[in-house]
C-alpha cells in the first residue's frame, strides 16, 4: 500500500514542480490542518530531520528513484505547534508547524495530499 501511494506521489511531484519557499536565518512558520498529509519542497538533499513533538508532526524524508530527499512528507497528527530542524547538504531550516481544524498556509513548495484518513493513519 505504502509503494502504491509513494508512486501515485511521485507522479503527482513530476506534473507540478515546485520551488522552496523557505529562509535560512529565521523560524519559518506554516500553519497546517489537522489530520493531513503535505508535501514540502526543501530544495535541497535532506540530510538530518530533527522534530520536537512527533505526536502532534511528523516529517519524513520523500526518497524514490529520481527523487533524492528534496522533498519531505509532513502528516499533522493533532492540534499544536511544533518546531522542526532540517539539515540539508548546504543549509539549515527552522520551520515552526502550528496545525489547527480549519487553517493552512498555502505557500509556494507546500503541497496538500489529499488521502482518506483511514490510509493516511497507516502509514
Amino acid at each position: 500500500m505504502k509503494n502504491l501511494f509513494y508512486t501515485l506521489c511521485f507522479i503527482f511531484l513530476m506534473a507540478s514542480p515546485a520551488f522552496s519557499a523557505l529562509s535560512t536565518g529565521d523560524i519559518n512558520t506554516i500553519n497546517l490542518k489537522n489530520d493531513s498529509l503535505y508535501l514540502l519542497d526543501i530544495g535541497d538533499i535532506t540530510k538530518d530531520i530533527i522534530v520536537s513533538d512527533e505526536n502532534i508532526v511528523k516529517v519524513i524524508p520523500f526518497i524514490t528513484l529520481s527523487e533524492n530527499g528534496e522533498k519531505v512528507f509532513i502528516e499533522t497528527n493533532s492540534d499544536g505547534v511544533c518546531d522542526v530542524l532540517i539539515k540539508t547538504q548546504s543549509n539549515d531550516y527552522k520551520i515552526r508547524f502550528i496545525t489547527g481544524k480549519v487553517f493552512q498556509d498555502e505557500k509556494q513548495g507546500l503541497i496538500q495530499i489529499d488521502m482518506p484518513s483511514n490510509l493516511a493513519g497507516k502509514m
